[in-house]
């Protein structure tokens, strides 16, 4: 793959883990241009209009990420580190060869509390508003699926320990973040691992959509929580 900056990165996460609020901050440092989701299957999701339709893409996924790597090249030339946003469930052919790619950098974005992501997930489902740009004033209480949640704990975490697990075999270096270490602002983990000193400029312009408090975010709190206790998973309540 043609090298057009110094060095490169992937965010390798899934939704409803603070990676826009990642990728929003790390662009606003002066060394970094991160794009979203430019994999997506409905659309290519950058800071500009990419000057192509996703027939493009699709038609040479192998060949489409030089040429989204040539066009940034040519918009900000001072920005000599190059990453971009990739969920687990997009491109398989993108995600074995950047996993397979040691040149690539490797950025883990998960979020520890799955019950948090299963519940920003549907909140953002039923309301429409999959970011803070976009929120609507109020927010949704659902009632939660248990069965489907507890699917959804086991395939996050399965996707998640088989990534890291192909990386440590194949002694590949890479950094993991938390939800919380982009809710808190934390990026110097970031910055370190990309080689960058930290910069003031780099902090998102996103807030956070839904309140903290579990019991906030659903319909008949209590019985959840005793089921969640039942279950071992009461440290995913929060108070």
């Amino acid at each position: 793959m043609t090298d057009f900056h110094s060095q490169k990165f992937v965010i390798v996460t899934m939704a409803r883990t603070g990676s826009n609020a990642l990728v929003n901050a790390l662009t606003r440092h002066p060394g970094i241009h991160c794009d979203y989701e430019i994999f997506h299957p409905d659309q290519i999701f950058t800071d500009g209009v990419f000057p192509g339709p996703t027939e493009v893409r699709d038609n040479d996924i192998p060949g489409f990420l030089p040429k989204v790597m040539a066009w940034n090249a040519e918009r900000y030339p001072e920005k000599k580190v190059y990453g971009f946003k990739l969920f687990t469930d997009h491109s398989p052919v993108i995600m074995d060869q950047i996993l397979d790619d040691p040149s690539w950098k490797k950025i883990i974005l998960r979020r520890s509390n799955t019950l948090d992501q299963y519940l920003s997930l549907e909140i953002a489902k039923q309301s429409g508003a999959w970011s803070s740009d976009y929120a609507k004033k109020g927010h949704v209480k659902i009632d939660l699926d248990r069965d489907a949640f507890l699917t959804f704990h086991d395939d996050v975490t399965g996707v998640f320990d088989s990534i890291i697990r192909k990386l440590e075999q194949s002694g590949q270096d890479f950094l993991t973040l938390d939800y919380s270490d982009v809710a808190h602002e934390n990026f110097k983990p970031v910055f370190d691992f990309l080689g960058l000193a930290d910069a003031s400029s780099a902090t998102p312009h996103l807030s956070k959509q839904n309140p903290k408090r579990t019991a906030s975010k659903v319909n008949h709190p209590l019985s959840l929580w005793w089921w969640l206790l039942r279950q071992g998973l009461g440290r995913f309540w929060v108070y």
